[in-house]
């Protein structure tokens, strides 16, 4: 696990709190908590912005938060329940620019 996943892990189970993460809730085995809690972890801890979102056919939420200035980025999941979920982060994102429909790649 490299250095960086590492203290975002340790800062998020420090923040949302491990009896939220380790309970019964249906999603206990992944990094979940309060959606307003994981919100705020990435906006206070990372600087981080949501700058996209969409909803699925199930009805979760899938969120892109980012920080423009250092890289970092964090793909959540939210539920209806209010649960949000972290799928994938990393650094070094790069925003792509909009291809035109039925323009070449």
């Amino acid at each position: 696990m490299r250095f960086h996943q590492y203290l975002r892990r340790s800062i998020f189970l420090g923040f949302v709190g491990i009896g939220v993460l380790f309970g019964a809730a249906a999603h206990a085995q992944e990094m979940c908590g309060p959606s307003e809690a994981v919100h705020a972890a990435l906006a206070e801890k990372f600087g981080e912005q949501r700058i996209w979102h969409g909803i699925t056919t199930e009805g979760s939420i899938i969120e892109l938060w980012a920080n423009l200035d250092t890289g970092t980025w964090t793909a959540l999941q939210t539920y209806p329940d209010g649960e949000s979920c972290i799928r994938a982060d990393g650094t070094n994102q790069t925003p792509a620019e909009l291809i035109p429909t039925g323009a070449p790649a």
